[in-house]
């Protein structure tokens, strides 16, 4: 559905672009990239590091909204390892709100979230990825999958493991209703990777 979406003139949002490894990929796909990220320095790595990307607007984000985009302005809006990070649910729900309300009618979404119901991970393991992401929150990526690697844990998952916001399904697909939109696909329900993809099929009401 992505691939039919894709035209010279189409627009995309990547919410949380981080150091914008898939961002780059968008932009040789898109016309636009509005790559929003909270970190200044996560964007300042990302524009160092892709320089040739001029059709990526790199924004920072202020954490609660998508307030520096127009009211459908975009084609296809696209999330991962994002909104399980929020603080509470209640913030990203009104992420996935903001995300419709900056999608055109006819726009595609596609996004990560969390479903996990109950954690279910010990508190020895609880408390070997804390000291696993420790280092990840200061800025030490290698020195966080060091640590993983010693503790037997996945080097590749160091600095995304879970402690934010779970969403429930049937939730997540009231509020994209709510907003206008349409859910098509949801895969990976009860999983910390659940995905929800669909279209925008009506403007919101105000």
């Amino acid at each position: 559905r992505v691939q039919a979406l894709i035209s010279p003139n189409t627009i995309m949002l990547e919410l949380g672009c981080g150091a914008g490894r898939m961002t780059r990929s968008f932009s040789q796909r898109f016309s636009r990239v509005y790559a929003f990220d909270i970190s200044p320095e996560m964007l300042r790595h990302a524009q160092a590091l892709y320089p040739e990307a001029a059709n990526v607007s790199w924004t920072l984000g202020n954490g609660a909204d998508l307030s520096g985009l127009k009211d459908e302005s975009v084609d296809f809006v696209f999330s991962y390892i994002v909104l399980q990070h929020m603080p509470a649910a209640e913030f990203a729900f009104r992420y996935i709100r903001e995300m419709l309300r900056v999608l055109k009618v006819g726009g595609i979404f596609l996004f990560q979230f969390n479903s996990v119901r109950t954690m279910t991970m010990n508190w020895k393991g609880r408390m070997a990825w804390k000291i696993v992401d420790f280092p990840w929150t200061l800025g030490f990526r290698g020195v966080s999958r060091r640590v993983a690697t010693l503790l037997g844990l996945s080097p590749e998952i160091a600095g995304k493991s879970w402690r934010g916001a779970s969403l429930d399904v049937a939730a997540v697909r009231n509020s994209i209703d709510a907003a206008g939109g349409v859910v098509q696909d949801t895969a990976g329900e009860d999983t910390p990777l659940t995905w929800c993809s669909g279209l925008k099929s009506r403007a919101q009401t105000r």
